[in-house]
């Protein structure tokens, strides 16, 4: 079991997270090029499929592993909603959007 130490940040530690579309994106890297305070940055998802492509139900299990963006889990890199990575990206495939479970919602 692992120990929880103060450094951990969850979901509710963050005001703003990044919406991604993965299905618009081209990786083309200008969001975490554009990102002045290193919030982003590209990594491997793995996602694990069960497909049937025959005629009939032949379920197959099919393992990819697809690169994406994500923010960064760290308060010192953390999202200010600046917008700059929706401005640079060509194909609207990412912006900053105000976190619904932020504990500092609560203080507004």
């Amino acid at each position: 079991m692992e120990s929880v130490t103060t450094q951990d940040i969850g979901v509710n530690d963050l005001r703003w997270i990044i919406d991604y579309r993965p299905e618009r994106c081209t990786m083309c890297g200008s969001c975490v090029a554009g990102c002045t305070l290193n919030a982003l940055e590209v990594a491997v998802m793995r996602q694990d499929l069960t497909v049937s492509r025959a005629s009939r139900p032949e379920p197959v299990r099919e393992h990819l592993a697809r690169p994406v963006i994500r923010q960064k889990a760290s308060l010192g890199e953390s999202c200010v909603g600046c917008g700059m990575c929706e401005k640079v990206c060509p194909n609207q495939a990412i912006r900053p959007v105000r976190n619904p479970d932020s504990r500092y919602a609560l203080l507004a």
